[in-house]
C-alpha cells in the first residue's frame, strides 16, 4: 500500500514541469542577429560587353592621320599671305586671243585709306572697251602688272605731280597707267578732268596715261588714241571728238577711217622702238619685234 502511494506522489510531482515546457517560460526572446545594411555592401561591377581587339593597321592609320593634319597646318602656317591686288590681273580681261598683237598695262593705283582707288570691276571696263575699239588696228591690251602707290601719293592737282608719278616708274616695253582719287584741271582752278595723255616735261619721250576714279569706261580707249598719236578731232564719229554733242551715241562712237590709219603707223613705230613689245605668242618670230625683245617690259631706261 506504501508503494503505490510513493508512486502517486511522484506522479504529482512531476506535473508542474511538464506543463511550464509545454506553455514556454516568460522573458526576453533570444536576439536575432541584426540584417546587413544593403547599401553599405560593396555592389558587384556591371558586365561589361567584351572588347574586340583592334586590327593591326589601326594604330598605323591614326598616326598617320595625325602626320596628315601637322602637315596641312605647317603648310597653311607657311603659305605666303593673299596680294591684295593680284585680282587686277587674273580677273581683268586678257588680250582678245585672236589678236596678234598684245601689249602690257603695267598699272598703279593710288591707295586713299589704304584701299585702291578704284575697283577691279572698275579696270575691267575700261580695258574691255579698249580692246574692243582697238581691235579695228589689231591691238588688244591686258593688265600684267600692278602697283600700290605709296600714301602720300594721292590727288594729282599741277603738272609737277603729273610729273612725279612716273618719273622714277616709267619703263619701255608696256602702256603705264595710273589711278588716283582727283585729277585736277592744270588750266582750269578748281576744274577737274576724267583723264590725261601725259609727257613728262623733261623728256618727252617718256609717256602714261593718268585715270581719275570718276573716269566712265570709254576713258582710257581715249587716252590710248593719244598715246597712239591721234589730236582731239571734229569728226562726228569719233572718240577723239571732245564736242559736246547728242548723236551718234556712246555705244556707236569710234575711231574715224583716217585715224586707224595713223594710229597703225604709231603702232609699229612704237613697236620698233621698244616703246611697246607685242606679248602675242605667234608674233614671237615677227622681225618688228627683235629689238623690242632685247628690254623686257620691266627694264627702265
Amino acid at each position: 500500500m506504501r508503494r503505490s502511494s510513493a508512486v502517486v506522489s511522484l506522479l504529482l510531482l512531476a506535473l508542474p514541469v511538464a506543463a511550464s515546457c509545454s506553455q514556454g517560460v516568460s522573458g526576453p526572446e533570444p536576439a536575432e542577429p541584426d540584417a546587413p545594411v544593403v547599401e553599405d555592401m560593396p555592389q558587384p561591377a556591371p558586365e561589361q560587353p567584351p572588347v574586340e581587339p583592334a586590327p593591326a593597321h589601326a594604330g598605323a592609320a591614326t598616326e598617320e592621320a595625325e602626320v596628315e593634319r601637322a602637315e596641312v597646318g605647317e603648310a597653311a602656317a607657311e603659305a605666303e599671305p593673299v596680294d591684295p591686288l593680284a585680282a587686277y590681273v587674273s580677273s581683268t580681261p586678257r588680250c582678245r586671243p585672236e589678236a596678234t598683237r598684245c601689249f602690257s598695262i603695267a598699272l598703279h593705283l593710288t591707295m586713299p585709306g589704304g584701299a585702291p582707288a578704284q575697283t577691279v570691276d572698275w579696270v575691267s571696263g575700261q580695258v574691255r572697251q579698249a580692246n574692243r575699239l582697238f581691235a579695228s588696228i589689231d591691238v588688244s591690251v591686258q593688265v600684267d602688272r600692278v602697283e600700290a602707290l605709296p600714301p602720300e601719293i594721292q590727288e594729282i592737282d599741277d603738272r609737277a605731280a603729273r610729273d612725279a608719278l612716273g618719273r622714277e616708274r616709267f619703263s619701255r616695253g608696256a602702256l603705264h597707267v595710273f589711278v588716283t582719287p582727283r585729277l585736277a584741271d592744270v588750266d582750269v582752278d578748281g576744274a577737274e578732268i576724267r583723264g590725261v595723255h601725259w609727257r613728262y616735261r623733261p623728256d618727252t619721250q617718256k609717256r602714261w596715261i593718268i585715270l581719275s576714279k570718276i573716269a566712265s569706261d570709254l576713258v582710257l580707249s581715249h587716252e590710248m588714241g593719244h598715246f597712239f598719236g591721234l589730236p582731239h578731232s571734229s569728226y562726228d564719229i569719233s572718240l577723239m571728238n571732245k564736242s559736246p554733242r547728242d548723236a551718234p551715241p556712246w555705244s556707236e562712237r569710234r575711231f574715224h577711217d583716217r585715224e586707224l590709219a595713223r594710229m597703225r603707223r604709231h603702232r609699229d613705230a612704237m613697236v620698233r622702238s621698244g616703246m611697246l613689245v607685242n606679248q602675242a605668242n605667234d608674233q614671237a618670230d615677227d622681225p618688228a619685234n627683235d629689238q623690242a625683245k632685247a628690254k623686257p617690259p620691266g627694264a627702265g631706261e
